[in-house]
């Protein structure tokens, strides 16, 4: 792990920041039409794992520095529901990380001019994810803190034994949640973490805490390396960079936007009703904040991390 942090520094030092891949789900939508609500993206890796390395490679070749696999919304819990056993699972989690590792070594072979090496990181969504509801848009379900606990706990064992560079909790909407992976993280020191949260406005996460009050929750994890925000309107990114800075944080910080609009859990669609201006009119803003890792998430796709990749080679002239 210590290789993959020096790797990731060395290229924000150098060249303003860490290009994130950006959406998996919407972007195979388009392709595919409608998913499987309860495992959503991870579906396909029963019977389209050529979908989802092709989406990977895709991303590769736009620019990206790092690769999240396809493990958002995929559980335990979930696989039962969709029939599957736990061994089955286990399987499934382990494509998603080889799948990802396949598209960078194949970008590798294929080319004689990028022999950075580009970094796995393992998507695990919040517990909201797998209700698939839109649950974690508000952090609101009833689920214990022991049901909490054993969701994410049996996810992060699975996938540390598929040694993949880095861990990226998404979207995580609530205080609670985050209180119950860090005390997570402490368990599994040996790996490298970061989280972004889901925020419903500049200053409080989506289930109303303060984002002022979450800070002091990650300070003390020394294998935490970033926090920040994801799926949130492009707009709302500088003010909430700033409230993480203004309470404390001081190492790198993470944010990746969705296109803007907002999700609707009882059709389970994106709605633009709401104003966004493109995110890479926020770009260099958030570089100066300290936004080390940027990228994309719902409807921003391979041709947005290519515009990112474009604007990040200027800055680096």
């Amino acid at each position: 792990m210590k290789k993959t942090i020096e790797d990731i520094r060395a290229i924000i030092e150098k060249e303003g920041f860490y290009l994130l891949d950006g959406a998996l789900g919407t972007e195979l939508e388009k392709k595919m039409g409608k998913l499987d609500p309860v495992l959503w993206v991870s579906g396909l890796l029963r019977d389209r794992v050529d979908l989802i390395r092709s989406l990977h490679s895709d991303y590769i070749k736009a620019g990206a520095d790092g690769i999240t696999t396809c493990t958002y919304q995929l559980s335990y819990e979930g696989g039962q529901q969709a029939g599957l056993t736990s061994k089955e699972v286990d399987h499934l989690f382990r494509q998603a990380v080889e799948l990802a590792e396949e598209a960078i070594n194949d970008y590798r072979l294929s080319t004689k001019f990028d022999d950075r090496r580009k970094h796995v990181f393992a998507s695990l969504g919040p517990y909201g994810a797998y209700l698939a509801n839109g649950a974690e848009y508000t952090g609101q379900y009833a689920a214990s803190d022991e049901i909490l606990k054993a969701f994410h706990k049996k996810r992060l064992a699975t996938l540390s034994a598929c040694s993949p560079d880095i861990f990226l909790f998404e979207t995580i909407p609530s205080f609670r949640e985050c209180t119950i992976i860090c005390d997570l993280l402490s368990l599994f020191s040996e790996h490298t973490f970061v989280i972004a949260f889901q925020c419903r406005d500049e200053e409080n996460l989506a289930d109303g805490t303060p984002i002022k009050q979450v800070v002091p929750m990650c300070t003390h994890l020394d294998n935490l390396f970033a926090v920040g925000a994801n799926c949130i309107n492009p707009n709302l990114g500088t003010g909430i960079l700033n409230s993480f800075r203004s309470a404390g944080w001081k190492k790198d910080l993470i944010i990746y936007p969705n296109k803007g609009g907002v999700y609707h859990g009882d059709t389970k669609n994106w709605h633009s009703d709401v104003t966004c201006d493109d995110p890479l009119a926020h770009l260099r803003g958030w570089i100066h904040l300290g936004a080390g890792i940027i990228g994309g998430c719902c409807g921003l796709g391979p041709s947005e991390t290519a515009r990112m990749k474009a604007l990040k080679t200027d800055s680096a002239r």
